[in-house]
């Protein structure tokens, strides 16, 4: 119950572009047809749309449109992985968290120490009238195809875009989100030369799939 629509432009790596729609909204977008000779004949990349990703079904959604196409599994391009809160384990503040990470040396009671990471990207807002107020951490610099990031959901849809998808799901699910009570938000971000996974239990490699996500 999918329609497929070829779009009369291309992309700097792709020279054609579909898009996948369902009652006039979009999926998923697929690109075909690589320009020149570095990447290899008959190369497909299917990126969901971030609405999808909010469905309870954009796995099996993902594998079905993959084989409706006449597709092979490759691999993956892209995973970001997020969990969104309003508080962590035991009721404990994403914000006080944040702070007490950038700001606690070691040694005082709370301070939070990140074994191997030494440098940081941070985000935060200072004005005459407030104190400081971190908003966005990378821990790390990604090296490796992986990194980890922790910031304010909340502010970045109205700040930056809202995504009326994503404040349903937190309703659905019990989270807060007003002046008051913000939705934080942790996430991996996975890229295709870090989709190698090591089984602690067994100490076998083997790499990231779609399904796993289930």
């Amino acid at each position: 119950h999918f329609s497929v629509e070829q779009e009369d432009r291309e992309t700097p790596l792709f020279k054609s572009f579909f898009v996948v729609k369902r009652n006039g909204l979009e999926w998923a977008q697929i690109r075909q047809n690589p320009k020149g000779g570095i990447m290899k004949k008959g190369l497909t990349i299917i990126k969901l749309a971030n609405r999808t990703l909010y469905h309870e079904k954009y796995v099996p959604f993902l594998m079905n449109l993959i084989q409706s196409l006449g597709l092979y599994y490759k691999g993956l391009t892209r995973l970001d992985i997020a969990y969104d809160c309003n508080y962590f384990y035991n009721g404990r503040s994403p914000k006080k968290f944040l702070h007490d990470y950038i700001c606690k040396p070691i040694e005082q009671k709370g301070g939070i120490y990140l074994a191997n990471v030494k440098k940081h990207v941070t985000f935060f807002e200072k004005s005459i009238s407030s104190n400081t107020q971190y908003s966005y951490v990378k821990f790390g610099m990604g090296t490796g195809g992986r990194s980890a990031y922790m910031y304010d959901k909340s502010i970045e849809l109205r700040e930056v875009k809202d995504k009326p998808w994503i404040r349903k799901m937190w309703a659905d699910n019990g989270l807060i989100d007003d002046n008051k009570t913000h939705v934080w938000r942790s996430e991996i971000s996975i890229k295709a030369q870090g989709k190698q996974l090591l089984n602690l239990d067994t100490g076998e490699l083997f790499a990231l799939h779609p399904t796993f996500l289930d």
